[in-house]
């Protein structure tokens, strides 16, 4: 039975900037350049490249169950599973917008996945010294249910 789910998307912002920048690009390179076919075949690649992308990264899914934490970005090809039992304790920490979205290493063998704000849950394990922390919009409700189910 599942006791959390959180998805993510990342800023619509950021799609329509991302988008905007390409096409700006290739427009100016096409009117500078309209005998070169290379311009036409490298925004064929840019735009292969930024769907697999998003493919690849366009979502970060939370599932919290009896057993564990199951994190899946896209639509589940980079995935992790934690089980409960492993975990520690977690809080709730805002992160330094240095650390950035996606999967990140941010030092001495502590991971992040994030792909929105700066709020996450920081994991520490039974086994080891690592952290790892999972960014969301929901970060209280996330710690909390992570709690409860590290005290029962």
């Amino acid at each position: 039975m599942t006791q959390f789910t959180e998805i993510q998307h990342p800023p619509k912002w950021l799609i329509i900037f991302i988008i905007t920048i390409n096409a700006i690009g290739l427009g100016i390179n096409v009117a500078l350049m309209p005998e070169k076919i290379w311009v036409g075949l490298f925004a064929i690649i840019m735009i292969l490249f930024l769907g697999t992308l998003y493919f690849l990264f366009g979502r970060l899914k939370t599932d919290i169950s009896s057993n564990g934490l199951k994190l899946q970005f896209g639509k589940g090809f980079i995935k992790k599973y934690i089980p409960i039992n492993h975990i520690s304790g977690c809080r709730v920490v805002k992160n330094s917008w240095t650390y950035g979205w996606g999967i990140r290493w941010i030092g001495f063998g502590h991971w992040m996945w994030n792909i929105k704000g700066l709020y996450a849950v920081e994991l520490t394990f039974t086994n080891s010294k690592k952290k790892f922390r999972i960014g969301s919009q929901k970060s209280e409700e996330l710690s909390n249910v992570i709690t409860t189910m590290i005290n029962n």
